[in-house]
């Protein structure tokens, strides 16, 4: 896109929808459980006004999951693993569409999708390509590989970024 003369700026953003239809509950539940054991290794992948809650147009799963508590991995998929309903498991992961895993589609508007917000705008194809790339394979392997155990708070980000690409993703051409 760069060759197109794409321009942006440092406040705008990358959006990628994927299609949910015919997504069944326990999926998009395996989706957001992944999401929420991951967002730390997303953010390492984002510049600093994209991590953690710093941008209010992107704001962290993970804080809206735990509230004003101090979740760990283990409670934070608990949680989700509670809701009964899309509407609760949406409610919970993305109150808003301002969230960097935003779930609102699912319930209401024209398109079943599954929203990624966090990814900051850019006009380089090679970095729309790999980040596509990542988030179809992130989505994939949440449906077929549930996520099955939350990381310990003491697990470093170096290893959580390891296990996202070769357990997760399984694509070594995004490693």
């Amino acid at each position: 896109v760069d060759e197109i003369g794409v321009k942006v700026n440092r406040t705008a953003g990358f959006h990628v929808h994927v299609n949910a239809e015919g997504m069944q509950f326990a999926e998009v539940r395996q989706v957001a459980q992944a999401f929420l054991k991951y967002e730390a290794v997303f953010d390492m992948m984002m510049p600093p006004s994209r991590r953690g809650d710093s941008n209010q147009y992107c704001l962290s799963n993970v804080s809206a999951v735990a509230g004003d508590c101090h979740l760990d991995g283990e409670a934070l998929h608990a949680r989700l693993e509670s809701t009964a309903t899309l509407y609760e498991l949406v409610n919970m992961v993305s109150p808003t569409r301002y969230f960097k895993l935003n779930l609102q589609n699912l319930t209401g508007g024209d398109k079943r999708t599954i929203e990624f917000r966090q990814h900051s705008a850019t006009s380089s194809a090679v970095k729309v390509e790999a980040w596509i790339r990542l988030l179809l394979r992130f989505v994939t392997a949440a449906r077929q590989r549930p996520s099955a155990k939350a990381f310990k708070d003491s697990t470093p980000i170096d290893e959580r970024f390891e296990r996202l690409f070769q357990w997760v993703i399984k694509d070594t051409e995004l490693h």
